[in-house]
């Protein structure tokens, strides 16, 4: 996971408690003006530690034929509970 070139990192982002990591992203991303209509969240890997989730995804386009050649995400999901 260490390895994986990120298109960006979205750095750490403080949430108030942990829910489903795939429905973290695909919130994060509407409030942040991505496209959660036409766009998936796929292909992730996240690492769980004590109090936070290091994720790296794709957001893949529905048109896109394959999402092998589509960047990697990344965001540091921190929890204050």
């Amino acid at each position: 996971m260490e390895n994986v070139e990120t298109k960006k990192d979205f750095g750490s982002v403080l949430l108030k408690n942990k829910i489903d990591i795939y429905d973290q992203i695909k919130t994060y991303m509407k409030e942040n003006g991505y496209n959660t209509k036409y766009c998936d969240v796929c292909s992730v890997n996240c690492k769980s530690l004590e109090k936070k989730d290091i994720v790296i995804f794709k957001f893949v386009h529905h048109s896109t034929p394959t999402m092998s050649t589509e960047p990697y995400y990344k965001i540091e999901f921190t929890y204050a509970e």
